[in-house]
């Protein structure tokens, strides 16, 4: 009986009775290539669970292939929280929808409820909000939506800052490493001062994550034009939306700095009564082995142009712009191909390789399309989800956090 049982096992190759090999043959170096190419770091935490032998390979120095898996692929957007000005907290998953459990991102575990809080800020899978109404000395909170777990800080600003009231707010990891967690993270107030000018205070969690200090304050300005509207990250550094044409400010996680970024922007500069809106958009690399590419999504009026990051450098490069987006939109499979009108476009949300645009035409009729940052294709968003984008304004981008965190939510 084994004798047989082994033959089924073997097969014959010119002649000769040879074992059969399987993927339990191949080496643990060539296996760890190979989960490599998997399409998304999610797929490799999915193979971990497969067996022993690759969760082990996985989970081997410290999650050093997760660590290399999440350089070679775009961030996983899991969903936005919509900026609406009033009414609660509205978190819409990603199109096509996330294999995530949406609801753990409803917030309603808030204190005081959601809609006493607006999001201002996402990162590494943790939430920022401010107390609406900004008071003087406004409340902000820390939550992660998969923990269901909160923590305030409210501090008073230094003594050249007193009186002035908290603009926005942006979440940044801490200088001590580790990554981002509840117990390790830095927040950047903007201050609003008629005086001095806006200002920046900085606060940061303490060793073992016990409390928060002040870090520092800086009179480093923010463009008056700026709405603090986080537009994404590249680097972990953030850039800031300017309602002016073809410049951004970068918030740089090193020095905490403020600064401006030109953009080799084509935009006619006469067209001032338009409000420039930008995105970070994240797309993957031209190939397995390529780092992801950052893209800077910009809309003026309804011009549209898309900047490309240059690997391993600062510079920015226009790679796509369509001057009149409602001429493009004209060949669109839609009962509005056939009225195209004035546009004012805004660009509202992103997703990996795409981004949302808001149209508003010449009538005040609003218009939601998408468009591919790669292709640049334009396709109109079915009109039985305008619901989910009625009244925003603009979109805080959720991203899933560490991989090893993320795997326990993930749909079996």
């Amino acid at each position: 009986m084994e004798r047989q049982q082994w033959r089924r096992k073997c097969k014959n190759v010119g002649g000769m009775e040879t074992p059969a090999t399987s993927v339990h043959d191949v080496p643990d170096e060539v296996l760890r290539l190979i989960l490599l190419r998997l399409q998304s770091p999610l797929c490799l935490v999915r193979a971990a669970y497969t067996c022993r032998r690759w969760r082990g390979i996985v989970a081997a120095d410290g999650g050093a292939v997760l660590r290399l898996a999440r350089t070679q692929h775009p961030p996983f957007v899991v969903g936005h929280y919509h900026h609406r000005g009033c009414g609660p907290i509205t978190f819409v998953p990603s199109s096509p929808p996330a294999r995530i459990d949406c609801r753990r991102f409803s917030l309603d575990f808030l204190p005081l409820g959601a809609s006493s809080w607006n999001v201002v800020d996402c990162h590494g899978g943790l939430v920022l909000l401010l107390e609406r109404g900004r008071p003087p000395l406004p409340k902000l909170l820390i939550c992660d939506p998969l923990t269901r777990r909160h923590r305030g800080m409210r501090y008073k600003p230094p003594t050249e800052h007193a009186g002035c009231t908290v603009a926005d707010a942006f979440l940044l990891d801490n200088d001590g490493g580790g990554g981002i967690s509840m117990s390790n993270f830095t927040v950047v107030y903007r201050l609003n001062n008629s005086g001095l000018g806006p200002g920046a205070c900085v606060f940061a969690t303490c060793s073992g994550g016990h409390g928060v200090r002040f870090v520092c304050a800086s009179a480093n300005d923010l463009d008056k034009n700026c709405r603090g509207q986080v537009a994404g990250r590249v680097d972990g550094c953030l850039y800031l939306g300017l309602t002016t044409a073809g410049s951004v400010i970068l918030l740089d996680k090193a020095t905490l700095d403020f600064s401006q970024v030109d953009l080799p922007s084509q935009v006619d500069p006469s067209k001032k009564d338009y409000h420039a809106s930008f995105r970070v958009v994240h797309g993957a690399g031209p190939d397995s082995a390529s780092p992801p590419t950052a893209r800077i999504v910009h809309a003026n009026g309804e011009e549209l142009e898309v900047f490309r990051r240059v690997h391993g450098t600062a510079e920015w490069v226009l790679e796509h712009n369509i001057v009149r987006l409602s001429e493009v939109a004209c060949g669109l499979p839609s009962y509005l191909a056939e009225r195209p009108f004035h546009w004012t476009v805004k660009v509202i949300a992103d997703g990996v390789g795409f981004a949302v645009l808001s149209v508003l035409d010449s009538s005040k009729r609003k218009w939601l399309l998408t468009v591919d940052v790669d292709t640049m294709e334009v396709q109109f968003i079915p009109e039985s989800t305008y619901h989910l984008y009625r009244g925003t304004r603009a979109t805080s981008t959720y991203t899933l956090p560490e991989f090893m965190i993320c795997s326990r939510i993930v749909a079996n």
